[in-house]
C-alpha cells in the first residue's frame, strides 16, 4: 500500500495520504493548513498487518446516515474518514489542545485521589459532581454553593421526620 507524502509550497505542511491501489493517486493536493498547493515529495511502501483503520464500524455509524449504511458503503481508509469529519463539522485537536485536556484530566484525577484521601470516597463523589454541574452551568464556586444551600432548605422542609416516602404515603 503506498503512502504519498505532499509538501505545500507556501507553508512548508507536510501531508500523508494512503492510496488503496484501485484509488487514483493525485499530483498534487491542498494543504490543509492554508489551502496551498502541495505537490508529490514522495512515495513510502509498507505492507499492513491487521487493519488499516481502527473503528471503521464506529466511524461508519456515527458519519453514514442510515440510508448510506443501508446500501453498503462504509468508512474504510483515512481519507474517507477526513472527508465524513469535515462534512460533519468534526475537526481533529491541535497539539496544544492536546496537552491542555490531558494537563485537566492529571489535575481533575489528583483533585480526586485528594478528595477522597482527605474526606473519604463521599468527598471524592462531591468534588465529581461539583465539577460537573459548574463545568454545565458555567458557574463559580459562589453560585455553586449558593444554589446548593438552596436545594438543601427545600430538601430540610420537605424532611418527612425519618419516613420513607412509601411510609409517608401509607400513612396518609
Amino acid at each position: 500500500m503506498p503512502e504519498h507524502a505532499y509538501t505545500c509550497e507556501v507553508c512548508g505542511l507536510a501531508v500523508h495520504e494512503l492510496f488503496l491501489g484501485s484509488e487514483e493517486v493525485w499530483e498534487a493536493a491542498e494543504c490543509p493548513r492554508c489551502a496551498g498547493r502541495a505537490p508529490r515529495a514522495k512515495v513510502n511502501r509498507f505492507r499492513h498487518i491487521g487493519l488499516v483503520h481502527e473503528g471503521v464500524d464506529e466511524a461508519t455509524a456515527t458519519f453514514l446516515t442510515a440510508a448510506e449504511r443501508k446500501s453498503g458503503k462504509q468508512i474504510r481508509t483515512p481519507k474517507q474518514l477526513r472527508q465524513a469529519e469535515e462534512r460533519a463539522g468534526v475537526r481533529p485537536m491541535e497539539a496544544s489542545e492536546v496537552r491542555y485536556a490531558r494537563q485537566a484530566e492529571v489535575h481533575d484525577m489528583e483533585m480526586i485521589t485528594r478528595a477522597a484521601r482527605e474526606g473519604g470516597a463521599g468527598a471524592a463523589l462531591d468534588y465529581v459532581d461539583d465539577t460537573n454541574i459548574t463545568s454545565a452551568t458555567g458557574w463559580d464556586q459562589t453560585q455553586l454553593r449558593r444554589w446548593q444551600e438552596a436545594t438543601d432548605a427545600v430538601g430540610n422542609t420537605l424532611d418527612l421526620g425519618g419516613t420513607t416516602p412509601s411510609d409517608a404515603v401509607g400513612a396518609a
